[in-house]
Parts: structure tokens; C-alpha cells; sequence
């Protein structure tokens, strides 16, 4: 496992504060899923393509978010480094 600090998170997801300001906020839950194993993701067919970060999302349950003012921003960091 690839051992981080807070301050050098491998991955993030920052939601628009709109989302916070909705009434049904209070009552949603979010959820957020981070994929270390990243073979779960990779297209074999793509040979000589690899899948350099790891996966995240989120989701809020019972809502379809989508057309928002503000973008949702994830930021990746790659496992391997092009340097």
C-alpha cells in the first residue's frame, strides 16, 4: 500500500459548496469510494496502456447531481512518476 500524508494525499474530491447549502443536504448521505486495487480497472486490450493513479468517486444517496453552477473537482496522483 502506498503510504501518504494528509498534507500528500494520493487523491481528493471537493464538492461545490452548493452542494453543502441545500435543506436536503442535512438529510443526504456521502458517499465516497476509493479503489486501491487498480487492476479492478484496467482494459487489458490496451497492452501497452496502465492505469496510473487510483480510482475514486462519490456519490450522494437518493440524488441524481448533475448540471451544477460549480464543478466538482477530483484530483489524481500518479502512482508512477513520468520523471
Amino acid at each position: 500500500m502506498n503510504v501518504t500524508s494528509l498534507d500528500d494525499p494520493v487523491a481528493f474530491i471537493v464538492l461545490p459548496a452548493m452542494l453543502h447549502k441545500e435543506k436536503e443536504a442535512a438529510k443526504s448521505r456521502i458517499q465516497f469510494h476509493f479503489y486501491e486495487e487498480t487492476s479492478l480497472f484496467e482494459d487489458r486490450s490496451l497492452s501497452n496502456q496502465i492505469l496510473n493513479s487510483y480510482v475514486v468517486s462519490s456519490s450522494i444517496d437518493g440524488k441524481n447531481v448533475k448540471n451544477l453552477s460549480d464543478p466538482v473537482k477530483v484530483v489524481l496522483q500518479h502512482l508512477i512518476s513520468n520523471e
